[in-house]
């Protein structure tokens, strides 16, 4: 397992289209990836699961994955998770 935390930094958080971004890309990649945020753990392949996490701007987000390519795909939801507007 890969993990690595991520800061939101979309103004409107993983909401809506920021949330599907994340769930597109997250399903590029063969690994089994979560979004983990307080409590909650959801499935970052699962755009209903990630837009309604509560996740908004300015919170700390880890992204962990399992599988063939977990590095690559931690690394990228990291970098378009820090760096969507």
């Amino acid at each position: 397992m890969f993990k690595k935390d991520a800061v939101v930094k979309s103004k409107t958080g993983l909401h809506a289209r920021p949330g599907s971004m994340v769930a597109e890309k997250a399903m590029n990649f063969d690994s089994e990836i979560s979004l983990v945020f307080g409590d909650k753990k959801v499935d970052a392949k699962e755009v209903l699961d990630v837009v309604t996490s509560n996740i908004n701007c300015g919170d700390k987000v880890s992204i962990e994955a399992e599988g063939p390519d977990e590095e690559q795909a931690v690394l990228e939801l990291v970098e378009l998770i820090e760096t969507m507007e």
